[in-house]
């Protein structure tokens, strides 16, 4: 890491010392081209984030939605480690908080992964950020993983609650038919199963081959409540196989219905991360 990407982290009064020694503030290619702004992003360093955007007269400074080798900006940095406050300078600069990365995922996805509420509640809230943008790219790349699907599968209940109180769909199939529902399965957890159900997802939705939710799980208690949702689905609606896509519309309004994701009774422990490993939901 250069001299000024470590000056991004702890000391911003430095910076005109760095300047001086003529560091350049551009892609350190050995941190996988990340810049100081990235850095001081995910840090959520605002003097060093301020001194850098006002630097654009100064050759090398990177723009404000420049990308690392794997496509991360400075504001999918700073979401990915809940620096809200860095977010809000860098999106009024400019950013765009749905940038993808090179898997497809933007800003959402990666506080979705991590775990970052506040990341997650400014991004749908403030930002308008889509809650159904799925993780794909223009030439095919990406999963289709929308962010509930992501929090679902690692169990971050709050988000899971966010994200359905502004409309996501529950039922959103990822390329391979993967849902919400079937990711939060496959990984046992529980709570996010009984969530995504009482938001009317659909238990009888398939993967490509075949595999509904209550199969993929090795967990015997849910796969015995998502056998009797899938019974109850039927009997109430025998006409659609697999069951129809939820009417959840993603128009920013707030579904009332679902509790306020502040009244969970179970807080989440944040843990500090880089970014996101891209071969994980």
């Amino acid at each position: 890491m250069g001299l000024l990407s470590r000056v991004c982290v702890t000391r911003p009064c430095f910076f005109g010392v760095c300047l001086s020694m003529q560091e350049n503030p551009d892609r350190d290619e050995l941190q996988g081209g990340r810049t100081p702004l990235m850095i001081a992003g995910h840090e959520g360093n605002v003097d060093a984030i301020e001194y850098l955007l006002s630097l654009d007269d100064v050759i090398g400074v990177e723009e404000v939605n420049a990308r690392d080798v794997t496509g991360t900006t400075a504001l999918t940095a700073a979401a990915s480690n809940n620096q809200v406050e860095a977010m809000k300078l860098l999106y009024a600069e400019g950013a765009d908080a749905n940038v993808p990365c090179a898997d497809g995922r933007a800003a959402l996805h990666h506080a979705a992964y991590s775990g970052k509420y506040d990341a997650a509640k400014w991004l749908v809230k403030e930002a308008k950020v889509p809650v159904n943008q799925p993780a794909a790219l223009t030439n095919g790349a990406g999963l289709g993983h929308t962010p509930l699907l992501v929090a679902a599968y690692h169990g971050h209940q709050r988000i899971v609650k966010l994200l359905l109180r502004y409309k996501a769909n529950p039922d959103q199939p990822a390329k391979d038919g993967a849902t919400a529902l079937i990711a939060a399965s496959s990984a046992g957890q529980m709570v996010c199963v009984k969530l995504l159900l009482k938001a009317g997802a659909d238990p009888r939705r398939r993967l490509e081959g075949g595999e509904t939710a209550a199969i993929v799980t090795n967990d015997r208690r849910i796969s015995g409540l998502l056998y009797v949702a899938e019974r109850e689905a039927w009997e109430k609606d025998p006409q659609s196989a697999g069951g129809a896509a939820s009417s959840n519309s993603d128009d920013g309004d707030v579904d009332e219905e679902i509790e306020d994701e502040d009244d969970l009774d179970e807080e989440e422990e944040e843990e500090e991360v880089m970014i996101p490993p891209h071969e994980e939901l």
